[in-house]
């Protein structure tokens, strides 16, 4: 067998039918299933029935990228395209990107990803968002990965078939934005919003709507934490009774007014601040108070920076030890009743982790396992062995050690 022969005969994949060669291209960088032109005279056009396309151009020249997006958009003939990613390099025009996004949206996408690049990463700078996307009835995933200045007219009901939508934004300049997209949204499923806060003043952020399942909330600080003089102050009030999924990532001590959640399987809570020196009694009062509002969750995951935080507020005339256990007053009836499993990353064996996990144990009648992930390496044995020897509320409990930090569970 001649060496044309052993090659034709490995080129599995020229022997698929031309619809599923377009199938695995479409999942290739959209520049490299252009490139796949090349190959041979059949795959010189099987390119072009792509039906998705994604455009990574941060680091592209402008020029360049402008001609590789409109070849792409003038020569692919999908009708109906399903997804549409496109990343800009700065310097691109309102107008082309206008057009660029009006094309894709004619070929009633589902899904649109959009973000532009600007000159001063550390200063957002907003980039006026197509109308079209807006007034698009086919979208069903809507992802804006940089800040947009987005006008919802009354006259635009927008976003009938939207099932997830993740957006920047600047507040508060931005809340009346996010209260007319959710209520233009009325199957929203999935939400996430990463809000950058202004130190300028202080405001109401309110997610009240009744349809969203799954809700992450990202919230950064934009203040430098040096000015005395400011006192600005969020109330992030959450209102959803639908809600399964909640993930709160917060650096900027926000109070919370969660209500209605009775529904929630699962909370991941990370409240944190860059600044120790901010921190205050009343901002972990904040903590507990969100706390107590996610209480009917299934599951709860609490990062370490948020019990960080927690601990690291004293009194100034207070003498304790820095890190130092206290146990509630009384039991808390989940650990009595509903408590099966918990898991500790990052566990070291300091007396306050000791003390608590001992509690945990001693208080959790109906714990079926508890996981402890070390955070060094080798394990304290000794460490180990207290653990160990510590009285269980439960016959059926088991604890297990895990080198380093990683514990996974089955919920």
């Amino acid at each position: 067998m001649n060496k044309k022969k052993k090659v034709e005969q490995m080129d599995l994949i020229s022997n698929l039918p031309d619809h599923l060669i377009v199938r695995i291209i479409s999942l290739l960088p959209t520049h490299e299933a252009v490139r796949t032109c090349i190959l041979s005279m059949r795959w010189k056009y099987l390119w072009k029935g792509i039906d998705s396309i994604s455009l990574m151009g941060y680091e592209s020249d402008p020029a360049k990228f402008r001609f590789l997006v409109e070849h792409i958009l003038i020569n692919c003939n999908t009708t109906n395209l399903l997804s549409f990613v496109l990343f800009c390099p700065s310097r691109i025009s309102l107008s082309r990107l206008n057009s660029w996004i009006r094309k894709a949206i004619g070929t009633k996408i589902e899904k649109l990803t959009l973000s532009v690049d600007t000159l001063f990463p550390g200063l957002p700078a907003l980039s006026v968002l197509p109308q079209c996307v807006l007034a698009s009835n086919t979208l069903v995933s809507l992802k804006l990965d940089s800040f947009f200045d987005i006008s919802v007219p009354d006259s635009i009901l927008c976003f009938p078939y939207l099932k997830s939508l993740e957006l920047d934004l600047l507040l508060p300049d931005q809340c009346n934005v996010m209260h007319r997209l959710l209520s233009s949204s009325p199957v929203l499923e999935q939400l996430f919003v990463n809000g950058h806060l202004d130190s300028a003043d202080s405001t109401n952020f309110d997610i009240c709507v009744r349809s969203p399942l799954k809700l992450s909330l990202h919230l950064e600080y934009q203040g430098d934490g040096d000015d005395e003089d400011d006192t600005s102050e969020y109330v992030i009030t959450i209102d959803t009774p639908r809600l399964r999924y909640l993930s709160i990532m917060d650096d900027s001590l926000s109070q919370y007014v969660v209500k209605n959640l009775v529904r929630v399987h699962k909370a991941e809570i990370m409240y944190q601040t860059v600044c120790l020196e901010a921190l205050e009694p009343k901002h972990v009062n904040s903590l507990f108070e969100l706390l107590k509002g996610v209480s009917a969750a299934e599951v709860l995951a609490l990062h370490s920076f948020t019990s960080d935080d927690a601990m690291n507020i004293r009194d100034d005339d207070d003498e304790r030890p820095r890190f130092q256990w206290s146990p509630p007053e009384t039991v808390p009836v989940c650990l009595l009743e509903h408590i099966q499993l918990i898991a500790i990353k990052c566990f070291v064996g300091q007396e306050d982790e000791l003390q608590a996990v001992e509690y945990l144990l001693n208080n959790g009648r109906v714990l079926n396992r508890m996981l402890i992930g070390f955070d060094r390496n080798p394990v304290n044995e000794d460490v180990v062995k207290k653990v160990l020897m510590f009285h269980r509320a439960s016959k059926l409990s088991q604890v297990e050690v895990y080198n380093h930090v990683i514990c996974k569970t089955n919920r």
